[in-house]
């Protein structure tokens, strides 16, 4: 698989964007790369993933055990990695995110940049779907950290947008009327959160903050345990909305 080898996000959250031109090629090298992937499940995706605490997957994630990438030292060499369809408001895949894996140790890679993305980010979201949802949407930064909230949320609809900048550019689908919005317990979360806050709220979009305790959600899964983690969702979810939240009251499985 000689495909392109692409990081089409920065890292922290910034001021507004215009959206960036779309690049056919890396799109469909995403696509193609994603359309590779083994299902994950009992192959060191789930392992690390379950690694990490986390139960709630979805038909988003894939694994394939030789991805290409290119080392420090400009040699292109080739790792396990899990794989996740990036898609658009319609369901389409734009990009595919990579995340080198070290089997070992059931664990990210010691790589540079051991998480790249080929396709187009912008707007878009690894998306776990739930039929229980409603209009609500739970949007937050890495899969892991989203798949943290889902781990204690098992019907809640999810979509993480990979980093910061792109949780403040994320697209909410035109069903969406309520959006949780679960950042990482930093200056650029709390940026990011604003950004999209800003625009959403534009759209009539009821918006509410979730903050995890520590650095981030994947942190007070693994730290506190699941029954914390679910107390301190409940508490900024029951505070904020006057609603019914059925995905909220279901049990942990």
């Amino acid at each position: 698989m000689n495909l392109p080898e692409a990081s089409d996000y920065p890292e922290r959250a910034g001021n507004d964007h215009e959206k960036p031109p779309s690049n056919v090629d890396q799109v469909e090298s995403g696509r193609k790369l994603f359309s590779y992937g083994k299902p994950f499940k009992d192959t060191p995706v789930e392992r690390y993933l379950r690694g990490r605490d986390i139960s709630r997957f979805g038909p988003a994630l894939k694994y394939h055990p030789r991805v290409f990438f290119r080392d420090e030292d400009g040699q292109s060499r080739q790792l396990p990695a899990m794989l996740a369809a990036v898609t658009d408001n319609d369901g389409t895949v734009m990009a595919c995110a990579r995340t080198w894996l070290d089997v070992k140790t059931n664990s990210v890679a010691r790589i540079t940049e051991p998480k790249r993305v080929s396709g187009q980010l912008y707007g878009n979201a690894v998306r776990f779907h739930s039929s229980n949802a409603g209009g609500d949407i739970i949007a937050g930064e890495g899969i892991e950290t989203v798949l943290s909230i889902g781990s204690v949320y098992p019907a809640a609809e999810l979509a993480a947008c990979l980093t910061a900048t792109h949780l403040s550019l994320f697209d909410p689908p035109s069903s969406c009327t309520r959006l949780f919005i679960g950042r990482d317990n930093d200056d650029a979360g709390e940026l990011a959160s604003r950004q999209l806050r800003s625009r959403a709220e534009k759209r009539g979009i009821e918006v509410v903050d979730l903050v995890p305790t520590l650095g981030d959600f994947n942190d007070d899964l693994r730290q506190l345990g699941r029954q914390v983690l679910r107390d301190n969702l409940n508490r900024q979810v029951m505070a904020a909305i006057t609603g019914p939240v059925a995905w909220a009251s279901l049990r942990i499985p």
